[in-house]
Formats: structure tokens, C-alpha cells, sequence
């Protein structure tokens, strides 16, 4: 740093200060007096909006604070999510549970309702064939009147009836609480068993005994004057028959190869519907999943097995598979059907 001539004096730091003070007051006052003093309100104002804008606005405050809700709840329901699909599914597990029945009585047959709350079963008591009903929280079943030789129960689709027959006189169906007296379906001086009804409650399937074919699969409406018509027949005997869920196919069992098999047909019945089997080596009992995409029936040496189906655009079948053992035995019901 170059130092001062001789006889020159450096200046201060205060001086300096003072000098700078000096100059920014005269600035401010040449400014002013160009401006003029109308100017200043305009310069207060916007010293003001400059002021103001500094401050954060109130909407912009709460967008931040909906933004940070947002982000908190998502967060807590990726958690949540990641904690139940982590969660393993519970494995069913098959209940099984005994029915008691009136003292010295019998059981023959029966059928569980479709909401799968009531039972409908014949039961031999004191030398009288009737059909009972016991809700499956009740203690005691009861006799529906008027069902003297009944046989071979079965419901309604709303559950409000339950259709039996009564050999040599026919079909009936009669309200399931009880209340009201038999109605006669079909009338057959030949035994007539039935096995299905549709589920719009307009038609029923049953096996009809016929000495040139053992056993015929017809159908009838339950409207008034309805008349049977033929929904399978061949040489042999064919019983068993069960409306798919949305009422369209009917499976059942025909022992035409000389086996009981599964059959499907499609419903109505016409002369182009065709016919698919569906069981191999042998099968009886057919049974719809809920869904209508699945055949379950039982094997000859008692499995219960199960297969796919599909009915667009035609009707198919996959291969049958075995699910478990059981103690059910069954030939086809012929036996029954021609030494009832």
C-alpha cells in the first residue's frame, strides 16, 4: 500500500463512514427533488406491495398443507395395504356336524334348502313316511302335514316350497312352513321322481319309469295345464338331472354304454342341441358349481371328483380330476328306479 506524501494525512475509518453517510443523504435528496413530494405516497405503497410479497399468501398456505395431508394418507394406506396382503389367507377348514332326530324315527332322504339354513327330510316314525323340516337352529324338526308316503324331497329355488312325490299318484309341492295344503304337479300312475328345479322356478326335471326305456329325464312347467316333454332319452336309463345355474344345461347321469355316465344337454331341449359326456369311466351324482364352471360328481370307486366347463361359445369340458375319498355309494339310482 503506497503511504501518504509527507505533510498528507489518511483518513479515517469514521470519516469514511461519515463521508458515505454524506453521499447517500445527498442522493436521496437530489431524488427527491426530482420526483417532487407527489411521489411519495406512490413510493410508500410500493415499499408496501414489495413487503407484502415477501409474506406467504393464504391459499398457497393451505394447497401446502392439502398437499402434505394427501401425501400422509397415501402413505398410511401403502402401509396399510402392504400389512393385510402380507397377512396370509386362513385355510378352510370342512365342518362336519350330526342332526338328531325324533326318538324311533328313520331317515330315508333329504335335502338342505337353498339359503342352506333348512332341511327338508322324510323320516319313518311310529309307521308313518313323512317329510320333516328343521331349521338348523332349532332343536326339533316338524312333520308337514298332509305328506303321508312321501319320498324324495326337494326345494324351490326362493326356498318356499319343497317338492316331493308319492308313488302311484305323482309329483306335489307344498309350502315349506307348512301353511296350506299340497298342490299336485304331475300326475303318474308310474313312478315319477323329482330331481331339479330351474332356477326361475318355471320348470322342473324328473325321471320317469317307462317299460321300453327304464328311465326317461322329462321336464314340465309348473304353471297351470303345464304338459311333459322329453329332455333326454335313449335305450338305456337317464335320471339324475340337474339345471346348471343359469338354467340353460341340464346335466345328468344315462347308463346308454353300458356305465353310468355324465351327460350334458342343453335347455330347452331342441333336436340340433347336441350332447357332450363329461365324466370318464363312469359317474353319477352331478352337481353345478354356483358359478357354472365347474361339474362335480362321484366316480365309481367313490371320489368325488371335478371338472371344468365352459358354455361360449359351444360347450366344453376339461379333463375330470379327483378331489377326495368318500363314503358315497351310488349305481346310477337304476336299481332304486326299478325295484321302488
Amino acid at each position: 500500500m503506497t503511504k501518504p506524501a509527507e505533510g498528507e494525512v489518511e483518513p479515517t475509518d469514521a470519516l469514511g463512514e461519515a463521508d458515505a453517510r454524506t453521499s447517500r443523504t445527498s442522493d436521496t435528496s437530489a431524488l427527491n427533488s426530482r420526483v417532487g413530494p407527489e411521489s411519495a405516497p406512490n413510493q410508500k405503497r410500493e415499499l408496501a406491495s414489495n413487503t407484502s410479497g415477501c409474506k406467504a399468501s393464504p391459499s398457497r398456505t393451505r394447497t401446502t398443507l392439502l398437499t402434505s395431508a394427501l401425501a400422509l394418507v397415501t402413505l398410511l394406506l401403502a402401509v396399510l395395504a402392504f400389512v393385510h396382503f402380507r397377512e396370509q389367507v386362513p385355510t378352510q377348514q370342512t365342518v362336519r356336524f350330526s342332526i338328531m332326530l325324533p326318538d324311533k324315527s328313520r331317515p330315508l332322504s333329504l335335502a338342505v334348502s337353498p339359503n342352506g339354513r333348512v332341511i327338508a327330510m322324510v323320516l319313518v316314525k311310529d309307521g308313518r313316511q313323512q317329510i320333516w323340516v328343521r331349521p338348523l337352529d332349532a332343536f326339533e324338526p316338524t312333520a308337514l302335514a298332509g305328506t303321508d308316503g312321501a319320498a324324495d324331497p326337494f326345494w324351490s329355488p326362493d326356498g318356499h316350497y319343497v317338492a316331493y312325490d308319492k308313488v302311484g299318484v305323482g309329483i306335489f309341492r307344498k309350502p315349506a312352513n307348512g301353511a296350506g295344503g299340497e298342490e299336485l304337479l304331475v300326475p303318474a300312475k308310474i313312478l315319477a321322481i323329482p330331481k331339479s328345479w330351474s332356477p326361475d322356478g318355471r320348470f322342473i326335471l324328473y325321471a320317469q319309469i317307462n317299460p321300453g326305456t327304464g328311465a326317461d329325464l322329462l321336464g314340465i312347467s309348473v304353471e297351470p295345464n303345464g304338459q311333459p316333454f322329453v329332455v333326454a332319452q335313449t335305450p338305456g336309463t337317464e335320471d339324475q338331472g340337474q339345471f346348471s345355474p343359469d338354467g340353460h344345461w341340464v346335466a345328468y347321469t344315462s347308463n346308454e354304454s353300458g356305465l353310468s355316465e355324465i351327460d350334458v344337454v342343453p335347455f330347452p331341449p331342441s333336436s340340433s342341441g347336441g350332447k357332450w359326456l363329461v365324466s370318464r369311466g363312469g359317474g353319477v351324482q352331478p352337481r353345478w358349481r354356483r358359478n357354472g364352471k365347474e361339474l362335480f360328481y362321484i366316480s365309481p370307486d367313490s371320489k368325488m371328483m371335478a371338472v371344468e366347463v365352459s358354455t361360449q361359445p359351444v360347450f366344453q369340458s376339461g379333463t375330470p380330476q379327483p378331489l377326495f375319498q368318500t363314503d358315497i355309494v351310488d349305481t346310477g339310482s337304476v336299481a332304486r328306479l326299478l325295484t321302488y
